[in-house]
């Protein structure tokens, strides 16, 4: 199965507020362009699971998918396994990735990072924080859901900042390469986001 028969499936592995069965993938040209950016070994890692978890392990990277939700993750594990997708070098964490994330700092040095999991303030920006640190330099943040303003915030801020470099924009989704480090220790009037607004 290549990827764009996988991508073509459409599984559901999320639940409506009912508890029926509903997909909140990522857009498939977004999972098309994880695809075509991660490699055999390349060192992942998401807020959320679905899809993505999918495209991730498909794709053999050595990836951590964080969601407190084991319902997903048991979906996940049902379709990987009728699909023939080893779930081998894929690790999910269930719990909140704001208390998960920090534990695993020294941990990883990342090639990519997926702002994907609560959308609510201030979740994006503390799951962005924690795996901006992670992040190789040259290394690729994907930001889902910018029609939401707290995705539209994170956007509008890696856009003006010099640590970052816009890479590309999708209809919901936002993809940075981290320039440099450092990120985390600059003061309000070193970022161009704050001193533009004042």
């Amino acid at each position: 199965m290549n990827i764009t028969e996988l991508l073509s499936l459409h599984p559901q592995f999320h639940q409506d507020e009912n508890g029926e069965p509903i997909s909140w993938a990522i857009g498939d040209d977004v999972l098309q362009f994880i695809a075509d950016h991660v490699q055999r070994g390349s060192r992942t890692m998401e807020t959320g699971a679905g899809m993505s978890t999918v495209v991730f392990a498909y794709s053999e990277c050595l990836h951590t998918a964080i969601a407190p939700s084991p319902y997903e993750f048991e979906k996940i594990r049902t379709f990987c396994g009728r699909h023939g997708i080893d779930l081998g070098q894929t690790t999910l964490k269930e719990g909140n990735s704001e208390t998960t994330l920090p534990s695993l700092l020294d941990t990883y040095d990342l090639d990519l990072f997926l702002v994907d999991g609560r959308h609510a303030f201030p979740s994006p920006y503390i799951d962005w924080y924690y795996g901006a640190l992670m992040l190789d330099v040259g290394g690729l943040m994907v930001v889902d859901d910018t029609q939401l303003l707290t995705g539209a915030v994170l956007r509008d801020f890696m856009t003006e900042d010099p640590y970052w470099d816009s890479v590309m924009e999708f209809a919901k989704t936002s993809v940075f390469r981290k320039m440099s480090d450092g990120f985390h220790r600059a003061e309000w009037n070193q970022q161009p986001y704050i001193m533009n607004r004042q």
